[in-house]
């Protein structure tokens, strides 16, 4: 998988799109041993701080088509403007593609919704508004006798980390680039 290979220091470069796993400490080493970072995003966050190469995400209101939210509810968007940056986020990707030799035609936000649905089996049936999964524990979960199994865990209700979070980029270079040289 692809935290192993991240850990073994396999992976010499990724693109992030639009998340920040950076934000998490944990996470660091996880990218320590990427040479080559290209973060797109519409915020300055850690990860972004972080990158080699930034590209300026397109905003929500900036777009059209359909995202998926912590509810797991489909959520239709469309762009209320023009993206400043003059791209959308598939305009980035397949400007990306194409400097890396991968042959991705122009797709319009329907034609994505299509390729989603017959790649995830779980989205095949929705429309924008409905759920997803919904109706999958309707009967039984997907366990051995088909019952919900709950546990106890602890959980930090603290809100602030315990571990200061780099704000500048010179500490996130000193942190990311220089202590994991020094510790290799």
């Amino acid at each position: 998988d692809v935290t192993s290979l991240l850990e073994e220091e396999r992976i010499a470069a990724a693109l992030i799109f639009g998340e920040d796993p950076l934000q998490s400490p944990a996470n660091a080493k996880l990218l320590s041993g990427i040479d080559f970072l290209l973060v797109s995003d519409v915020f300055l966050t850690p990860t972004v701080q972080e990158a080699e190469v930034f590209l300026p995400a397109a905003l929500p209101v900036e777009s059209e088509g359909t995202y998926t939210a912590c509810d797991r509810r489909v959520q239709m968007v469309r762009a209320a403007k023009t993206p400043a940056t003059g791209m959308r986020n598939a305009d980035i990707i397949l400007a990306l593609a194409r400097r890396m030799g991968i042959p991705l035609a122009p797709a319009a936000p329907d034609d994505i919704r299509a390729e989603i649905r017959q790649a995830n089996p779980a989205y095949a049936n929705l429309d924008a508004g409905s759920f997803w999964g919904d109706g999958m524990f309707a009967t039984r979960f997907p366990t051995m006798d088909g019952k919900a199994a709950f546990s106890v865990f602890d959980v930090s209700i603290a809100p602030f980390h315990r571990e200061k979070v780099p704000s500048l980029s010179s500490e996130n270079y000193f942190t990311f680039h220089v202590v994991r040289k020094l510790n290799r």
